[in-house]
């Protein structure tokens, strides 16, 4: 019972949480913000627009247009854990993923990166 009630949050973890109201959108009409796994770094959403994410999604689907985050960054230092909330707006286009990926240079900072600009 226990393995398949894990197995149960696990899967809900998988899946992005859908930030708009009604049925699910072709992926074409959506926007993709999703977290990057880095060494030493976590980071999570915790809301889009004021809207709480739950902690076991690592990626939200919203409507396009400008928008509102709020991330918490966990950085292992040689002292422990370093955890700090950051903020970040940026205008989302539809049929695009987005990374949001956390990084010190004096100071923790937020970046968002979109998987289909051109390099």
């Amino acid at each position: 019972m226990k393995r398949l009630l894990l197995a149960i949050v696990l899967c809900l973890g998988c899946s992005a949480h859908q930030m708009y109201p009604g049925p699910r959108l072709d992926s074409a009409q959506i926007a993709v913000l999703s977290t990057v796994p880095q060494p030493e770094t976590i980071v999570s959403i915790k809301t889009i627009d004021g809207q709480e994410l739950c902690p076991i999604h690592w990626s939200a689907e919203f409507l396009p247009g400008k928008h509102y985050v709020i991330a918490n960054i966990k950085m292992r230092t040689q002292e422990g854990w370093y955890v700090v909330d950051r903020r970040i707006i940026f205008e989302a286009e539809a049929g695009h993923t987005y990374m949001l990926i956390g990084y010190y240079l004096n100071g923790m900072h937020l970046w968002v990166t979109d998987d289909e600009a051109p390099e």
